[in-house]
């Protein structure tokens, strides 16, 4: 669900039974940029976030209410709150890409479907350029220094780790 049908949507409706048109060009290209982030950010949402280090708070807010308000994590993430351990650094995306998400996640305009193609395909075809030597797998964008893939699995790993011992 975009922000624009979730912001559309008359209090006490649902999607069920809100009134047409409700799918538009716009929210569909921006649920094929939630789609495509997923893909190429290891299933993290945009909007996803997990407590920072420090913060007892038991709730953790939901992607689909930093979507509404169009906040956008990785681009600012709010206060007491930190990217998920399981989400690769927003880096190992062209500075195209993450322009595009940018743009598209903090309510800055859409992003018609030929600019991914052509955004996507350049990603591809000039940015991957290396072979991560533990895990021939991990192919990452050059430029950066370690394998983003290997990196957040250990950090994944401490992570879960510490929760056992209770240091979380």
């Amino acid at each position: 669900l975009s922000p624009i049908i979730a912001n559309s949507i008359p209090k006490g409706e649902t999607l069920k039974t809100a009134p047409l048109p409700t799918f538009s060009t716009e929210s569909d290209l921006y649920s094929l940029a939630v789609l495509l982030f997923q893909l190429l950010m290891n299933g993290t949402h945009p909007n996803a976030v997990g407590l920072a280090k420090g913060n007892t708070s038991e709730d953790v807010p939901q992607p689909a209410e930093l979507m509404r308000k169009y906040q956008f994590p990785f681009e600012k993430c709010p206060d007491g709150y930190r990217l998920p351990v399981y989400s690769l650094p927003y880096k190992v995306l062209s500075l195209r890409l993450q322009a595009m998400f940018s743009k598209i996640f903090t309510k800055r305009g859409n992003i018609p479907i030929e600019r991914w193609y052509d955004a996507l395909s350049e990603f591809a075809e000039k940015d991957i350029t290396k072979i991560c030597r533990v895990n021939t797998a991990h192919k990452y964008r050059g430029g950066l220094y370690k394998c983003p893939y290997c990196a957040t699995i250990r950090n994944k790993e401490k992570f879960f780790r510490r929760r056992k011992n209770g240091n979380i």
